[in-house]
Formats: C-alpha cells, structure tokens, sequence
C-alpha cells in the first residue's frame, strides 16, 4: 500500500474501510507494514498492526523486514512499535 510508503494516512484509512488486504505483497515482497515502517511512521504501522493478521517479520525480495527498514531510517519509535508486536530482532536482516 503505497499510501503509507509516503505517509498518507487519510489514504491507508479510506483503503483499508474500502476492504484494502494488509496481507498483500507488492511486486517486490512488500507489505503495508513494511511501507509503513519504510516511511519511518509509527501511526502508519500502529494502523497496519490493528487490522490482525500481519506477519511483523515478513520480508521482502532483498530480506528487509518492517523491523529493519524502521532501523535503518532511524526511527526509534517505530523500532519500539514493531518490538512491541512481537517483531524478531534476530529477523532483523539477511
């Protein structure tokens, strides 16, 4: 979901109401959740995590998970975010 690569929340929201998968991967293994913490935005991954059935260790085709994209950009409340839902530092990257 490219609304949340590039922090439109309002976007995601309508997506997600119109029936949006955060389950879904882009042409390159990314998920909603991984978008979200690429975008270094808490409130966008809060939001993915609060539909279910994300798989916070997910990664993409170069082995990035939200977890290590989040890290990477610096973002400690989104690190905190992710670790709080069970994100694996060990699945930090490959």
């Amino acid at each position: 979901m490219w609304a949340l690569r590039f922090g439109h929340l309002h976007v995601a929201r309508e997506l997600l109401a119109a029936g949006a998968r955060v389950d879904v991967c882009d042409a390159f293994g990314r998920q909603p959740l991984r978008h979200a913490a690429s975008a270094a935005r808490a409130d966008g991954v809060r939001l993915v995590l609060a539909q279910g059935g994300v798989d916070v260790d997910a990664r993409d085709h170069k082995g990035w998970s939200a977890l290590a994209r989040a890290a990477f950009r610096g973002n400690a409340t989104t690190v905190s975010v992710l670790l709080s839902a069970g994100a694996t530092p060990s699945a930090y990257y490959v």
